[in-house]
Order: structure tokens, then sequence, then C-alpha cells
């Protein structure tokens, strides 16, 4: 288990700790984050908390899943061709954010987000929630 709450935050727990910690609007947050405009010192700060205090560590099962479906938008993103860049253009977020989904150092997109890329992509949306252990 990690000891420390890393930036950015990899699971939707991370996320919410980091909004308490700043009582912060937490669609401000992930948007802050995606764009990567979070103040250094908001950064600096995050990554000296302790994780015990704040979330609990991921399941296997968490993992597992997390891997599935890093996997899973790979493999479809690389099917139709598409660059980070354009399937980000395509969703609607930053390149980055498509990037860091797949490498797994994001958590797993709200459903919104995964309607989006499964349209983009070309995959089945029930699919692409399973994969997403919804």
């Amino acid at each position: 288990m990690n000891k420390f709450l890393y930036y950015p935050p990899k699971t939707e727990q991370e996320l919410n700790a980091i909004v308490d910690i700043f009582n912060a609007d937490k669609e401000k947050i992930k948007y802050a984050i995606e764009l990567d405009s979070l103040p250094l010192e908001i950064i600096k700060h995050i990554s000296h908390i302790p994780i015990t205090e704040l979330v609990s560590s991921r399941t296997d099962e968490s993992q597992s899943t997390l891997s599935n479906f890093c996997f899973f938008l790979k493999q479809h993103r690389e099917r139709r061709r598409f660059t980070f860049t354009a399937l980000a253009k395509s969703v609607g977020v930053s390149s980055q954010y498509i990037y860091w989904l797949e490498k797994g150092k994001r958590g797993i997109p709200e459903p919104s987000i995964l309607k989006r890329i499964a349209v983009a992509v070309g995959a089945p949306y029930e699919e692409m929630m399973r994969k997403a252990g919804y």
C-alpha cells in the first residue's frame, strides 16, 4: 500500500480526499486535474499527506478491474487507429487524460465519460461498463 496520497489521484476515493482537504468543488478539482493546472503548492501539499487516514488501499479486485479496463481501452483505441490526441478530441477531454486512463494512472471514469469513449472507439457501451466494473 502507498503511504501517501499521490497526484494525480488514481481512485475516486483519492479524488474525494483532495476535495475534502481543500473544501473545494469536486467538478472544479477534476477539471483542474484534467488540465494539469492545480497550483504547485497544492500538489506538493497533497503528495505529503499520509494516505492511511484518508483512503483505503485498492483491493486486488479493483486493481484487476482497472487493468482489464486499461487493456480494453487501448485495444479499441488502436483498432480505430486513434492517437491519444484524436480520441481525446472526440471524447472532449485532454490527451493526457486518455494517456493516464490507458496507463492505469487514473481511476475508472464516470459513466458519462465511458459513454463518450465507447461511442468514439466503437465499443459496446455495456461491455465497456462491465470492463470498468460498473
